[in-house]
């Protein structure tokens, strides 16, 4: 496997193409994120101006592997610099090799904007490509870009991996969801959320196939303590999370139509979906300071904890849509997971794991797989399981 890998035109040509920019015979090619035409539903909206955002991220979906790296404008992040294989961005987007790339794009962007103010002939292949990402020409935006260099991860093989999953839980969800009345394409969000893991968690707690963190949790009313933590199974949790959706698309009308009585459901899904990254109260703010309209709260609205990961979450939702409504396209064909099949018997007093095997002659990995909510105290036989809880 090479070094990093030029997207789009042959890596024999980059080198030529970029000078003092180049390791070994590879140099950075013209990586220009692909167009993808989508189909939009009055659910969930497309708005056209989201559409190059959304192309970004159906390409890290669907084009690039979790250990390929790609550089790029988190302002609007289609502007993608450069992309390298087999070079993950890290925790923090900051190992060696990716702060000396973007150090050198860095520098490319700044000699860019200088040979602008001075009129000066664009006297390199890969500066007149970058110049091609600026249709404005101005050497301040480029300056300010050449300052902000993102390193995303792709995830095409996790994604292949959710899809898997979404075979054995997809079915879950969307009963889940028909019987809360929410729209069916409320099952795409664990794919952005969790790649579709039941047993994911994340740097700040959050846990389970919907990233429910324990507060939250409670609030919703999933059982989180020692020997329980409902967060973890996927049908609680999406019952869970489906509460929360209604009472966010509750909430936001609500703050939305004292601005605009005439704003539609539809209008109020990208603030709906988005609030389960920032929260009810966090949308219902931007909401009241500019208005219900999705794509102005996104240029204009200010906050602190209003940055990339909020600004992305409504695109990445219509990404994993597209790119799971058209995965045979992305992927060839995919063996899904098989449908979980149990019978729920709710306990009418506390049991221990090892009489509950003995009893129904189940091993643990497959009580493991039915009851993935109950943790290492009751497996452990530490604790025993209690009374009340629904055992499959």
């Amino acid at each position: 496997m090479p070094d990093h890998l030029c997207w789009g035109r042959p890596i024999f040509l980059a080198c030529a193409f970029v000078a003092g920019l180049c390791h070994s015979t590879l140099g950075y090619a013209f990586v220009e994120v692909k167009q993808h035409k989508m189909r939009c539903n009055a659910a969930f909206p497309c708005p056209a101006e989201l559409q190059d955002r959304v192309n970004f991220w159906i390409d890290i979906y669907s084009r690039w592997d979790s250990q390929d790296a790609v550089l790029h404008d988190p302002t609007l992040p289609h502007r993608v610099y450069a992309a390298f294989e087999g070079r993950a961005c890290g925790r923090k987007g900051n190992t060696p090799f990716i702060k000396d790339q973007k150090k050198r794009i860095s520098s490319e962007l700044h000699t860019l904007a200088k040979q602008l103010d001075r009129n000066a002939p664009i006297n390199s292949d890969y500066r007149r490509h970058l110049l091609k990402l600026f249709p404005s020409r101005s050497s301040d935006e480029i300056r300010r870009a050449a300052d902000d260099i993102r390193c995303q991860s792709g995830n095409r093989d996790g994604f292949r991996a959710a899809l898997q999953r979404f075979g054995t839980y997809g079915p879950i969800v969307r009963k889940v969801l028909k019987d809360s009345g929410l729209p069916p394409d409320i099952q795409y969000l664990p794919f952005v959320e969790s790649s579709y893991n039941p047993k994911a968690y994340s740097r700040v707690g959050a846990a389970g196939m919907w990233q429910i963190m324990p507060a939250t949790g409670r609030g919703l009313g999933l059982e989180l303590n020692a020997t329980v933590d409902e967060r973890l199974d996927p049908e609680v949790a999406s019952w869970g999370a489906a509460r929360y959706l209604k009472e966010s698309r509750e909430t936001l009308t609500k703050a939305a139509r004292a601005k605009d009585g005439g704003v539609t459901h539809s209008e109020l899904s990208p603030f709906v979906i988005t609030s389960y990254n920032y929260g009810v109260n966090g949308m219902r703010r931007a909401i009241k300071e500019i208005g219900p309209d999705y794509m102005e709260v996104l240029n204009r609205y200010r906050s602190k904890k209003f940055q990339v990961a909020v600004k992305n979450f409504y695109a990445g939702f219509l990404a994993a849509r597209f790119v799971a409504q058209n995965q045979k396209t992305f992927f060839g064909d995919i063996t899904p997971g098989r449908p979980l099949r149990y019978h729920t018997l709710i306990l009418d007093r506390p049991v221990s794991i090892s009489r509950i095997q003995s009893v129904f002659g189940l091993t643990e990995a497959q009580l493991k797989a039915l009851n993935p909510a109950l943790t290492r105290f009751v497996w452990h036989g530490w604790r025993t399981i209690p009374d009340g809880y629904r055992l499959r």
